[in-house]
C-alpha cells in the first residue's frame, strides 16, 4: 500500500463518485450567479425571501455539494474508510441532494407546505444519510487530527439537518415550543462554524503539508482545537458570547495557516495556493466584523460577503488541486503510460483566468452594497467564475474518459 503522510491512495474511490458533486456544485454555482442579478438590491435584507433562497443555494447546492463530494474522496484516503458501493451510493446522495435543494428553495418561494415536505424528505435522505454512512466508519477507526475534525463536522452537519428541519416544521405552519430564533441561531454556528469551517480545518492539518510542503500543525493542537472549538458553539446555546471565542479561535488558525503557506519548504504558487491565501485572509476579515459588531455599527452583509468568499476561495483551491490529481492518479493506478500529467489536465493559464475574475467578482459584491447597479456585475461575473470551473473540471473528466478510452496500458511480457 502506498502512504504519504498517513494517506491510502490505493482506497481512492472511483473518480465519478466525487466529480459528481463538484460538477453538481458548479452548477448551483452558476445558478446563484442569476440569482444574485435577479434579486439584486433584496438581498440586503436577510429577512427576505431572496436572501433566504440565496442563502440556501450557496450553503446547499454549491457547499454541500462540494464538500460531501471531498469526503467521498477524503474519507478513504486521510482517514483509511471504505464506502461500500461508492459510484451508486454518491449517486443517491447526490440526486436526493439536488431534489431536497430543489423543493426547498421553491418551498422558501411560494411558502408551500408540500414542497418544505419534500424537501425536509429529500435533504433528511441525502444529508442525514451521507453523516450516518460515514459517522459509522468513523467511529470505527483509530483517529489521526484529521479524521477526529472530519467526524466533529459530520457531527455538526447532523445536528445542523435536525435543526433546519425544525425550522421548516414551524415555517409549514405548526408550532414549536422552543424558541425559533434559538433555533436559528444554533442552525446558523453549527453551519457555518461547525459544519463548513470545522471540515475545511480538519483537511487542512492534512492538505495544507502534503499539497504545499509546509511544516506540519502543533500535533496537540491538531488534536484538540477541533474539539474545543465544537464544544463552545455547543454551549453558546447556553453562554452566547462563547460562539465568539469560537470564531477567534479559527481567526488563529487560518492566520497559523497564512504563516505556513507564506513559510512553505518549496516555492509553489500555483493558483490553489492564492485561493488557499484570499479565503484564509476573508475568514480573519470576517473574525475582525464579527468580533466588532457589538461594538459598531457593521452591516450583516460585510459578514455574509467575506464568509462566502472564505469557504467557496477554499473550495475553488481544493478543486484546482483535487481534480487533475484524481486524474492523473487513477490513470496511473490502472497501468495507462501514457497518462497526461497532472498540470495537463486543467490549463494552468485558465485557472489563473478563474482567479482573477473570482477576485473581481468580491470587489463587486462589496461595491453592492453601495452601488445597485454592481449587483448585475457581481452576478455575471460569479456567473462566469462558476462556468469557468464546470469547464476546467468537465475538460478533465473529458481528458481522464479519453485516455480511458484510447490510452494504451503497460502490460508484463508475457515470457516473465
Amino acid at each position: 500500500m502506498f502512504q504519504s503522510n498517513a494517506l491510502s491512495l490505493d482506497m481512492a474511490p472511483p473518480i465519478k463518485s466525487v466529480l459528481r458533486f463538484f460538477i453538481t456544485a458548479t452548477i448551483f454555482g452558476m445558478v446563484a450567479g442569476v440569482f444574485i442579478t435577479l434579486f439584486s438590491n433584496k438581498i440586503l435584507d436577510f429577512s427576505s425571501i431572496e436572501a433566504l433562497i440565496l442563502t440556501h443555494t450557496l450553503t446547499l447546492g454549491i457547499l454541500a455539494s462540494f464538500m460531501l463530494g471531498a469526503l467521498f474522496q477524503m474519507l478513504p484516503v486521510l482517514c483509511g474508510v471504505s464506502i461500500k458501493a461508492p459510484i451508486d451510493t454518491s449517486l443517491r446522495i447526490n440526486y436526493f441532494l439536488i431534489f431536497g435543494t430543489i423543493f426547498l428553495l421553491i418551498g422558501f418561494y411560494n411558502s408551500s407546505a408540500i414542497n418544505y415536505f419534500l424537501a425536509a424528505f429529500f435533504l433528511t435522505l441525502s444529508l442525514i444519510g451521507a453523516t450516518f454512512i460515514m459517522l459509522i466508519k468513523l467511529f470505527k477507526i483509530k483517529h489521526s487530527s484529521s479524521s477526529k475534525g472530519i467526524t466533529i463536522s459530520l457531527i455538526s452537519l447532523f445536528f445542523l439537518v435536525v435543526l433546519g428541519l425544525l425550522m421548516l416544521y414551524v415555517r409549514s405552519g405548526n408550532d414549536l415550543s422552543l424558541n425559533y430564533l434559538d433555533i436559528k441561531t444554533l442552525h446558523l454556528s453549527y453551519g457555518l462554524f461547525g459544519w463548513i469551517t470545522l471540515l475545511i480545518i480538519s483537511v487542512s492539518f492534512q492538505v495544507i503539508e502534503m499539497f504545499y510542503v509546509t511544516k506540519p500543525y502543533n500535533k496537540k493542537y491538531a488534536n484538540y482545537v477541533t474539539i474545543i472549538i465544537f464544544a463552545l458553539i455547543t454551549l453558546s446555546f447556553f453562554l452566547s458570547f462563547l460562539i465568539y471565542v469560537a470564531i477567534l479561535i479559527q481567526a488563529i488558525h487560518f492566520a497559523l495557516t497564512i504563516y505556513k503557506l507564506k513559510n512553505k519548504k518549496r516555492p509553489i504558487n500555483d493558483v490553489s495556493v492564492w485561493f488557499w491565501y484570499f479565503g484564509s485572509a476573508n475568514f480573519l476579515i470576517f473574525s475582525i466584523f464579527a468580533l466588532s459588531i457589538n461594538f459598531f455599527n457593521i452591516n450583516i452583509y460585510f459578514l455574509a460577503i467575506f464568509f462566502s468568499y472564505f469557504a467557496l476561495s477554499i473550495i475553488f483551491g481544493m478543486a484546482y488541486k483535487i481534480v487533475p490529481f484524481l486524474s492523473w492518479f487513477h490513470l496511473n493506478s490502472q497501468g495507462y503510460i501514457n497518462a497526461p500529467m497532472m498540470h495537463e489536465f486543467i490549463s494552468a493559464k485558465f485557472a489563473k483566468y478563474n482567479l482573477y475574475i473570482f477576485l473581481i467578482s468580491f470587489i463587486f459584491a462589496l461595491l453592492s452594497y453601495f452601488l445597485d447597479y454592481a449587483f448585475t456585475i457581481f452576478g455575471i461575473l460569479f456567473f462566469i467564475s462558476f462556468l469557468l470551473l464546470f469547464i476546467s473540471i468537465y475538460n478533465s473528466l473529458e481528458k481522464y474518459n479519453f485516455t480511458l478510452k484510447n490510452g494504451k496500458k503497460f502490460t508484463f511480457p508475457s515470457n516473465l
